[in-house]
């Protein structure tokens, strides 16, 4: 009677990549841009530009969304709300934390759309 050895769990080498970008993506209406960082099967980053002229530096890995960095700009319009020991479960989650002008322009989309 053989049995087969049990395999761990594989993640695909870009799976945290891949899944940050797309996040990001559907983000876009109330960031300022971003540009993905390094990436490794057990974690990727972004650095994400806020409205409010505040870039964070951001971390996806199986813990979640964390903000690891945090930089204004000259002019920057707010404090940011950023806490490098809080995880999120989503970035939409992060943002709403950090940003206050992220919310407002969320807002104003999911009311935009229910209007139409």
């Amino acid at each position: 009677m053989s049995s087969e050895p049990t395999s761990p769990i594989r993640t695909s080498s870009s799976f945290f990549k891949e899944e940050l970008a797309r996040a990001l993506a559907e983000q876009t209406f109330g960031i300022g841009g971003y540009t993905l960082g390094h990436s490794s099967v057990h974690e990727a980053s972004a650095s994400v530009q806020l409205l409010e002229r505040v870039r964070l530096d951001i971390n996806l890995s199986i813990r979640g969304f964390q903000v690891t960095g945090v930089s204004a700009h000259a002019g920057a319009s707010a404090a940011i709300a950023a806490d490098s020991s809080m995880v999120f479960e989503t970035v939409d989650a992060l943002l709403q934390h950090c940003s206050p002008l992220y919310s407002v322009r969320r807002t104003e989309t999911l009311f935009a759309k229910l209007m139409s």
